[in-house]
């Protein structure tokens, strides 16, 4: 059975909300990652959303705002979802 570990990148790193989005594109880039989990300003263990290198880009910078002012709650997407790690990945997948 492939779970939902097996699928998993291990090491994830998280950005709070209150961070720019000029400091998410550096680790991302330290880290070697496309998107990265966002977490509640204050509370690191709540996450409110997601960005990815493409929602810095597309979000931000092509549409004329400064990187250095947004920050990663401003363009933090989509409705966070939990699985256990040992669920399978059929599970995952609904």
């Amino acid at each position: 059975m492939t779970t939902a570990k097996d699928i998993m990148h291990s090491g994830a790193r998280w950005i709070p909300a209150h961070e720019t989005l000029d400091r998410a594109a550096q680790l991302m880039r330290e880290h070697n990652v496309g998107a990265q989990p966002v977490t509640a300003t204050g509370d690191s263990d709540r996450m409110v959303g997601i960005i990815t290198d493409r929602d810095i880009v597309v979000g931000c910078v092509a549409t004329g705002h400064d990187p250095a002012k947004v920050t990663a709650g401003d363009l933090a997407q989509g409705t966070p979802r939990w699985i256990e790690a040992d669920a399978d990945v059929t599970a995952v997948l609904e």
